[in-house]
């Protein structure tokens, strides 16, 4: 006091101001350069002083450890604004998987981020790991270097809960989210692509992972052995919300925290203030397959070349873009199901897709024939036609009228019902057993009638290893020599399938062909013959 008295200055303490119980991240972002990370405030007693840092990706993955209350959701939240604070979206690519409380969506109104998933969006987690380790195996296939400005925007997952992708599908019978985790998580940061996730407990977090992290942030944990799986001595149980300890050395450290409206005024203004990125360089959107595709909007489209034709008449789920499958010279297809499965409309949306160069194979006219407002034409007289169809073609006289509509080029036969379609003469089986022929079969039959068939046309299908799978079994992919995920959880969907094309799976929704109408699919095709047009024998 008399020291005050006489003017003295107060003395140094030496000792720096404790860490506050709560910093602001706007304060914070104030205190350094533009560019700079700014998502905790660090104390550093040895050096006497107290620094504004945050995790840079470059330094390695981000793992977050913490009970309930402790901040970890908030750790991830800070972390990711604070990236999108510091870097335009052309050069920064953010995806969330959210498997706890749901504030990652918040996220969601950045233009840096392609998508936040909730926790029960089971597709498009499926979805989004799946891109993630396309993304990582492609960018490790042209040896991308590191990521930058000018080249490949760098790739950040914010997954909030690690351990619930457990939960969500089981390790062994629904491996594959975790083989492509593990990828992305071992191979990533090669390329450009990191992970910061939050776990409860050490225990959620393997080894592998432990082992290979770059920055761990351990908050107040239940268990007060967490902190010592990574080499932390002190016990981390009483530290507040927000309080962490840095694992590479031993600091405490606050985690900034938004004022007024919270993370989504934050996401607003950040927002705001981003430039619009080039379509080029904007994240991907992983978005969810639709229950309805329509033929019209899909569209449904054929490509033909001069030894095969590509039919598209789905919307695939992995890029949510038209899929189908290619034949190649004497090459055909099945369509595998059990009764109601949709077998038929998917006959439809391939004849729709194959346009003026689909047959419908009948003995009389069925609801495939209404729905492409084609006439059936009888298995006996296929050879018939089409070696008239040879000579219209090339132009003979005495080619019927009515086999203009077919023009030149490829035939896609459609046999609705093929299990139950006779064959005396031999012609389809002399079809499907043509290599050479331009003729190809798509044929709709029962899934347990034709594994119990032997030999006969329909078995020759089989060696195309094309077609598509409704409500497959775990063997089924056999019928088409293809391989399917272990636990091939499909949703209760009209239409919804898989799709194979030379053995290849994919999930896809196949496109719906409403019935020949005003306006419907075959009548802008020009398919739905008028009331004075001849019909077909």
């Amino acid at each position: 006091a008399a020291h005050r008295r006489r003017g003295g200055v107060r003395p140094r303490s030496p000792w720096p101001p404790p860490l506050p119980e709560a910093v602001e991240a706007e304060e914070l972002a104030g205190t350094v350069e533009p560019g700079a990370p700014a998502a905790w405030l660090v104390d550093d007693p040895d050096g006497q002083r107290q620094f504004t840092d945050g995790w840079q990706p470059g330094c390695g993955h981000l793992v977050v450890v913490g009970g309930p209350g402790s901040g970890t959701t908030t750790t991830l939240m800070t972390a990711g604004l604070d990236l999108a604070r510091t870097r335009p979206p052309g050069d920064l690519h953010l995806y969330g998987i959210d498997l706890d409380s749901g504030r990652l969506a918040a996220l969601s109104g950045l233009p840096h981020t392609g998508a936040v998933v909730a926790p029960a969006d089971r597709e498009r987690r499926v979805r989004l790991l799946r891109h993630l380790d396309s993304e990582v195996a492609a960018r490790r296939a042209r040896r991308a270097p590191k990521s930058g400005a000018g080249i490949d925007p760098e790739i950040v997952l914010l997954i909030d809960g690690l351990a619930g992708l457990a939960r969500a599908h089981d390790p062994v019978r629904d491996g594959e989210p975790h083989r492509w985790l593990e990828r992305i998580w071992s191979d990533g940061p090669s390329v450009g692509l990191r992970v910061a996730a939050s776990v409860g407990r050490a225990a959620d977090l393997s080894g592998d992972m432990a082992a290979s992290a770059g920055v761990v942030l351990v908050h107040a944990t239940g268990e007060p052995g967490d902190g010592s799986r990574f080499g932390l001595r002190a016990d981390t149980s009483d530290l507040g919300p927000g309080r962490a300890v840095r694992v590479s050395d031993r600091r405490e450290l606050q985690v900034a925290r938004f004022a007024g409206g919270g993370e989504a005024a934050a996401v607003r203004a950040l927002a705001a203030a981003a430039q619009t990125p080039d379509p080029a360089r904007a994240p991907a959107a992983i978005g969810s397959l639709p229950a309805v595709v329509s033929a019209a909007g899909l569209p449904v489209s054929a490509e033909e070349s001069h030894n095969q034709i590509t039919l598209r008449f789905a919307l695939g789920d992995l890029g949510l873009a038209p899929v189908g499958f290619a034949l190649h010279d004497g090459e055909h297809a099945l369509v595998l199901g059990p009764p109601g499965s949709g077998r038929t409309s998917a006959l439809a949306a391939v004849g729709a897709a194959a346009g003026p160069r689909a047959v419908v194979v009948a003995d009389e006219p069925t609801d495939l024939c209404r729905r492409l407002g084609l006439a059936p034409v009888p298995a006996a007289d296929l050879e018939r036609l089409l070696g008239l169809d040879r000579r219209a073609q090339r132009g003979e006289p005495g080619a019927p009228q009515d086999l203009e509509r077919l023009g030149p080029g490829r035939r896609v036969l459609l046999v609705d019902d093929a299990d139950r379609v006779a064959d005396p003469d031999g012609v389809l089986g002399r079809i499907a057993a043509d290599a050479a022929a331009r003729l190809h079969i798509v044929a709709a039959a029962r899934t347990d009638r034709l594994r119990s068939a032997y030999g006969g046309w329909l078995s020759e299908l089989r060696s195309s290893r094309s077609g598509v799978l409704f409500r497959p079994g775990p063997v089924d992919g056999d019928l088409l020599g293809a391989a399917l995920p272990t636990r091939l959880d499909l949703p209760a969907v009209a239409g919804r399938g898989v799709v194979v094309s030379s053995g290849d799976a994919a999930v896809a929704q196949i496109a719906l062909v409403e019935e020949p109408g005003p306006g419907s699919v075959a009548a802008r095709a020009g398919q739905v013959p008028d009331s004075g047009a001849t019909a077909r024998p």
